[in-house]
């Protein structure tokens, strides 16, 4: 469509990342973030100021935004483009869907070829959100060497999309069961969260920096703390969003 950006698709210029992330080859996603973006016409926009990290941590925390024909990856390719350090994302582990031939066929291609993209980014990868029973132990010890790797990053900044999943319409949506959880036990560490809205608008790939959210004042009980900072993080998002995209947040 003509009111929709033009993104690069497997040809030429892709083909030689696609072979060196299949073959398990460490690489700069940060570098490659820029070189693909690069590639998006009309050139994307970005609106607010990437911020540069803080000395005990930062969380970028952005919508899953979706429409039919919109890879999610160019989500985390627009923040990591911008941002001047290279982050850490924690990322799916595998594509689900609802019905049979897809979940027997795509589901287990993506398994090895997403585990093989963060083996060379150096990410950590989880169950799709929200997890299926059977998932929940792993989806725990994901998030535990989420915590270990970041202690071993100086200054980290993660990437992550709270609701996980895409919401149908695009439109911001709560996040799972356990997000708030995870939240708390980053600004525990001091982490600063920083929203970000990635969106299509005019023609034009978008991405919006919000400021820095304060959120000392919310830690009193772990369960009153987890529910206020993850609505202070996606009302942070939502204003970072044309109001169509808001959702339940407007």
């Amino acid at each position: 469509m003509h009111d929709l950006p033009s993104y690069p698709s497997i040809g030429v210029q892709t083909l030689p990342l696609i072979t060196q992330l299949l073959l398990g080859r460490p690489r700069s996603f940060r570098q490659d973030a820029k070189r693909l973006i690069q590639q998006v016409q009309p050139a994307p926009k970005i609106l607010g100021s990437p911020p540069r990290g803080s000395a005990r941590g930062l969380v970028l925390a952005v919508n899953h935004y979706y429409r039919p024909g919109f890879g999610a990856w160019w989500i985390a390719l627009s923040i990591a483009s911008a941002v001047p350090v290279e982050m850490h994302w924690i990322m799916t582990s595998a594509w689900v869907y609802p019905d049979r031939f897809r979940s027997w066929t795509v589901t287990p291609l993506s398994r090895w070829a997403l585990a093989r993209i963060a083996y060379c980014y150096g990410f950590t990868s989880a169950p799709p959100m929200p997890p299926r029973p059977h998932e929940h132990a792993a989806r725990a010890a994901a998030l535990r060497k989420l915590l270990r790797t970041l202690d071993h990053i100086p200054s980290p900044v993660l990437g992550i999309a709270p609701e996980g999943s895409d919401s149908g319409d695009g439109n911001l949506s709560p996040p799972p069961d356990g997000v708030g959880h995870l939240f708390l036990h980053l600004q525990q560490r001091k982490m600063q969260f920083c929203p970000v809205g990635v969106y299509e608008e005019d023609g034009c790939l978008v991405t919006h920096f919000g400021q820095v959210l304060e959120l000392g004042a919310l830690t009193r009980d772990d369960r009153v703390s987890r529910e206020a900072i993850l609505e202070k993080v996606m009302h942070g998002i939502a204003a970072c969003l044309p109001p169509a995209l808001r959702g339940c947040y407007k």
